[in-house]
């Protein structure tokens, strides 16, 4: 909202059914007949199937604790397939790892994403009318999309579907209006470039104006043509003959231009710069200019005028 004016929202708001994911030819009053049908809860299932004792061999003692075979802790399902009916003592010894759960494997948790996903759309939904205001907020479906989403003929990716122009449409638009949809292309541009040095050379020594070796002990991935000091095995006469030259460093100019600035060039209009040239008398605009010879070249500042900095998120152009 710091980039585009937005006043109103529509939202999407899906539910998964899980039962319908396991088997997509379940409809209406199918749901209401699965496994556990007739039954209060889980553990009065699972007791069912175990005839109220203990699942392990040979214990006939009365369920008292339900066991997760495949723990929580390790995506474990929460299904009677990941449950058994324990009697008290062979539930500690299984804890202790004294027993182990016979004939039975786990059952880890198929849609635990998706289960976290249906319970945090409410919450959502809330923050968004929260935030814009209960009369500028609707609500649309699935279903709804894929109509006009048919309806308009594009293709389901990820920039024209979901979240973008089809559930506006849905929401608030007459979509036989709709001719064309462009997409806002946006790229992230490093704000703050603290380093001070950009680069640094190392120190060299020289014997009769070539270089014969590189620092006075050994770098991470030293070079072999250029030995460090130590390892260079030069006699007394030879080392006496060495000329040290100095290391230096170059540094950034902290005032310069970062990438992402947004600058008025002569004869291409607003464009977003990407990088520098012939240290930083000339600026590239990648992707954002075409040549005759379909090369990216640089322009010469002179040319391009300022017109912001740098803010993070820059808007580089739109897509149909």
């Amino acid at each position: 909202m710091r980039f585009v004016p937005i006043t109103d929202c529509c939202f999407e708001w899906n539910k998964f059914a899980f039962m319908q994911m396991e088997d997509g030819t379940i409809k209406g009053v199918d749901f209401q007949n699965g496994r556990m049908r007739g039954f209060a809860n889980m553990h009065d299932y699972v007791s069912n199937l175990q005839n109220g004792v203990c699942h392990m061999p040979g214990c006939q003692e009365p369920i008292a604790e339900y066991h997760h075979v495949l723990p929580r802790s390790r995506r474990g399902s929460n299904r009677p397939g990941n449950i058994v009916g324990l009697c008290k003592g062979c539930h500690e010894r299984v804890h202790l790892g004294e027993l182990s759960v016979v004939g039975r494997s786990g059952e880890s948790a198929p849609f635990a994403g998706l289960s976290a996903l249906n319970q945090a759309v409410p919450r959502i939904y809330q923050g968004i009318v929260k935030l814009f205001g209960e009369g500028h907020v609707s609500v649309c479906s699935g279903y709804d999309t894929k109509g006009a989403r048919k309806y308009l003929g594009l293709e389901k990716d990820h920039d024209l579907d979901g979240l973008a122009v089809i559930v506006a449409c849905t929401g608030w638009l007459d979509v036989s209006g709709v001719s064309e949809c462009h997409c806002c292309v946006s790229r992230r541009f490093r704000r703050h470039d603290r380093a001070v040095v950009k680069a640094q050379r190392e120190r060299s020594y020289r014997l009769d104006g070539k270089v014969v070796a590189k620092n006075r002990k050994p770098r991470f991935e030293q070079p072999k043509r250029y030995p460090a000091l130590s390892n260079a095995n030069f006699s007394r006469e030879k080392i006496s003959r060495l000329v040290a030259v100095r290391s230096e460093r170059s540094k950034n100019n902290v005032s310069r231009v970062l990438p992402g600035a947004m600058f008025d060039v002569e004869g291409y209009g607003c464009l977003v710069m990407t990088g520098q040239q012939n240290k930083g008398t000339r600026y590239l605009f990648n992707g954002q200019i075409t040549f005759p010879d379909g090369k990216n070249r640089s322009i010469d500042i002179k040319k391009c005028h300022l017109i912001r900095h740098n803010s993070g998120i820059v808007f580089t152009g739109t897509k149909q």
